[in-house]
């Protein structure tokens, strides 16, 4: 539920920079709104869905929403599933994903682990990536090995405007500590004291942080990972807390 309000709430902010709800009618305030509600509803409740042969739990999903969407907004496209569409703001319709996708430049010389293919795919997961960066959202991305989640992620963070955002990034292995995550936030280098019990970015910037293969730790005796418990307690709190001079920063 949370994760649809996140979604809902940047998704509406869009909306209202292209439209004036209050000179729209109530029937087009309606529309809009249903549009962006769907579309949350979609990339939070069915977005950590599996897309197996074996348990093909997005199709699924997709065939039984995709008759309840329709019972009260008959705006939605029938064919495909309810993946397959974004909402073009201007025209206040669904619209495949595959409008966006941009032909592919090969450029010589390119490392081959580093080249991504504009595909539908591709396409729908930095958006849904963009939206939760612009309401300071985080995000998980899971999927099998091989699928392209790195390269995916990779490729948008180069496109981020470096003069409004840092970024950083952080690889786990098997002997990932806790101490390792807490040398970076303390990396005087990335992050800077802005009050006493403050840091952030340096500059007046949004750091980006990027953690990849966030499996990886080993497990302790009781089988936690220390290393995603004190990920958990940033994101939850908000910080951690300083194991010299014993505050929360």
């Amino acid at each position: 539920m949370q994760s649809c309000i996140n979604l809902f709430v940047v998704l509406f902010e869009e909306l209202t920079e292209v439209h004036n709800l209050d000179k729209m009618s109530t029937a087009d305030a309606d529309v809009a709104c249903s549009m962006v509600l769907i579309f949350a509803f979609v990339w939070s409740t069915g977005a950590n869905l599996q897309d197996n042969p074996k348990d093909n739990s997005r199709l699924r999903f997709s065939q039984h929403i995709k008759g309840k969407i329709l019972k009260f907004f008959n705006g939605f496209p029938y064919e495909g599933e309810v993946y397959d569409y974004y909402i073009d703001f201007q025209k206040k319709e669904f619209h495949p994903w595959t409008e966006l996708v941009k032909d592919f430049k090969y450029l010589e010389g390119m490392p081959y682990f580093s080249i991504l293919v504009p595909t539908a795919d591709t396409v729908k997961f930095k958006y849904v990536l963009e939206k939760l960066l612009q309401g300071r959202n985080n995000c998980l991305i899971s999927g099998e090995t091989g699928v392209g989640k790195s390269v995916i992620i990779g490729e948008f963070v180069s496109t981020l405007n470096t003069e409004f955002y840092s970024y950083t990034s952080f690889n786990f292995s098997a002997q990932t500590s806790t101490k390792n995550i807490l040398d970076v936030f303390m990396d005087k280098d990335k992050f800077t004291k802005k009050r006493r019990n403050e840091m952030g970015p340096i500059g007046n910037k949004k750091m980006v942080m990027f953690v990849d293969d966030i499996n990886m730790p080993a497990l302790e005796k009781f089988g936690a990972q220390p290393p995603n418990e004190l990920l958990r307690q940033i994101i939850d709190q908000g910080g951690f807390y300083d194991l010299k001079k014993f505050m929360f920063m």
